[in-house]
């Protein structure tokens, strides 16, 4: 299957003359940037669909290892995805976020942190939910194992699609609110519109 070829797309980025988007400025988001590899769409909509629901674990894989990410020479001190509840882990049988993750951090040669910040309430899927309950649904969801190892660290958070920005500011939120300096998230692609 050809993977495609992408563009990184900035979401809630500064400008480099420090202008912030109208949405950042109304709800400034818990994370200091999100990129994403490109539009989920297309074969990069199918490609992430055959990874996730299809278990093509080896298709997650490949669009992380060709990920433009990984050129863009984006660092942290630690490589951290987006944890599932042990309860829908065993339902899908695999994190794809860790997944993704896993291929990022050894690509960039940063250590990946697989159970630092666990999920322990059970939510309903985000994809069921319209963009007002995503917040709700996830408000509360997330908690951090070992602050010591995280404070005044900057993390690259990795999940595979941006759509409202929720779950991974949720994430950041508690993050933050445990000593990390800098959360800096990491997607494959993300909703547009």
């Amino acid at each position: 299957m050809p993977y495609p070829s992408l563009d990184p797309l900035s979401v809630h980025q500064q400008s480099p003359a420090g202008h912030l988007c109208g949405a950042c400025r109304k709800n400034p988001p818990y994370f200091d940037r999100a990129i994403s590899a490109g539009p989920y769409e297309g074969v990069l909509a199918g490609a992430i669909k055959l990874f996730k629901y299809k278990k093509k674990i080896h298709v997650g894989r490949a669009l992380a290892e060709h990920s433009p990410l990984l050129q863009r020479g984006d660092r942290g001190d630690f490589v951290m995805p987006v944890p599932l509840h042990p309860s829908r882990l065993r339902e899908r049988e695999f994190n794809q976020s860790a997944i993704l993750a896993s291929v990022i951090g050894e690509r960039l040669g940063i250590p990946v942190l697989l159970n630092t910040l666990i999920r322990h309430v059970h939510t309903r899927p985000q994809v069921e939910l319209g963009m007002k309950e995503r917040k709700k649904n996830v408000v509360g969801a997330f908690s951090v194992q070992d602050d010591a190892m995280i404070s005044g660290k900057d993390i690259v958070l990795v999940d595979d699609v941006y759509t409202t920005g929720a779950t991974v500011g949720e994430c950041a939120r508690v993050l933050k609110r445990h000593g990390v300096e800098r959360v800096s998230v990491l997607t494959i692609a993300r909703m547009v519109g």
